[in-house]
């Protein structure tokens, strides 16, 4: 018999992956509404879940903090309608301790295991919940093997682009929704693995995405990016559409100071290369290069890998069987995670440059061989 919950974990995977990214170039396949003005405030209801009946509708929250010794952890509660009988909602968890390799942990639950309140701005899912007022977010993990005890202080507030929908073709019959509720945050946390105990702080990053399509069938590659100093951060997230439906490339940048959004713009130049094999020919880039000017802000630099800290691919998780179900579906998307060593001339209107220095977090999503 074959594992019914992991292939339906897998496809939520698959369609959540990369969610993170409403905008386009204009005159493209690819579009926002245009309703409203540009850059708006997230609101309390975009907190809360968006029911959709699409096949594959799936809504997530994702949650990134990484600690000041180097530690990281994804955080990532899913709702989904992807199934074989019915949908399901999951945690994923990746931890990556400091030097040390990373730990994957996943835990699916049915559909009548989520829960919110509008009221306080809380989401249930089985023993695990998150809870957002206004810029802080509260996380609370309660697994048998992992607990988590995080309280996240957003430096600024939350944003979204227009309704924040990005529609993937020109019938606008599919399209992804993303709301960045903390572009940037400190936090403190006590995390406990398989009954070993720590204590973290540093910088955390918070967003929420509903899709209602593959993301295998509309992406060939997606990169991302979080870089925080003591005084910036700077984030963005880009997919490219493959060569037959046009090869666009769709961006999402956020750069913030201590406590104010700075820019933010689907139009920052990204050129990726440093293309590099993993031990199963797998290939992906390690390097970006950055540009961006407006009348206040201009930036340029460059990202560059210095060790790999993740790799994650579910398919290769599956048995043979289950593969080849999942395979036809979704394809074989790998995850690569690094820390990449960053440099960025930054210059803000009536301002002197100064540079963003220090180690970011980056990802290249290969959705296919």
């Amino acid at each position: 018999m074959m594992r019914v919950t992991l292939i339906a974990f897998t496809l939520v995977f698959v369609l959540m992956a990369g969610v993170s990214l409403e905008s386009a170039r204009a005159g493209a396949r690819l579009s926002v509404s245009g309703e409203g003005p540009g850059i708006v405030e997230t609101t309390p209801r975009d907190w809360l879940r968006h029911p959709q009946r699409e096949r594959y509708y799936t809504e997530s929250w994702t949650t990134i903090l990484r600690s000041t010794k180097g530690d990281t952890l994804f955080v990532t509660f899913v709702y989904s309608n992807i199934g074989v009988i019915s949908g399901n909602t999951a945690v994923n968890i990746v931890h990556i301790p400091a030097g040390r390799p990373s730990r994957h942990f996943r835990y699916t639950y049915a559909t009548r295991d989520y829960g919110e309140n509008p009221a306080t701005g809380r989401i249930v899912i089985g023993p695990n919940s998150k809870v957002l007022r206004g810029r802080d977010l509260q996380l609370r993990l309660r697994e048998s093997d992992f607990e988590l005890d995080a309280e996240i202080k957003g430096a600024v507030d939350g944003v979204k682009f227009h309704d924040g929908r990005l529609y993937l073709d020109e019938r606008r019959e599919h399209w992804m929704q993303t709301f960045f509720h903390i572009p940037r945050g400190s936090f403190g946390a006590r995390l406990v693995v398989n009954g070993e105990s720590a204590k973290w702080s540093g910088d955390a990053y918070s967003d929420h995405a509903v899709q209602n399509k593959l993301s295998t069938d509309f992406s060939e590659r997606w990169w991302t990016m979080r870089l925080f100093t003591p005084e910036h951060s700077l984030s963005f997230i880009a997919f490219r559409t493959p060569e037959k439906a046009g090869g666009e490339l769709a961006m999402r940048m956020l750069l913030t100071g201590k406590d104010e959004l700075l820019a933010a713009s689907d139009q920052m130049s990204l050129e990726v290369g440093g293309e590099i094999a993993d031990p199963k020919g797998h290939r992906y880039e390690t390097r970006y290069r950055l540009s961006y000017e407006d009348p206040k802000v201009r930036f340029k630099g460059t990202v560059e890998r210095r060790r790999k800290l993740d790799r994650e691919a579910f398919m290769e998780n599956l048995g043979r069987m289950e593969r080849l179900v999942a395979e036809m579906v979704a394809g074989n998307p790998i995850v690569y995670r690094m820390e990449a060593a960053a440099e960025i001339e930054l210059t803000l209107a009536g301002g002197a440059t100064t540079t963003l220095e220090g180690d970011a977090i980056i990802e290249t999503i290969v959705m296919g061989d």
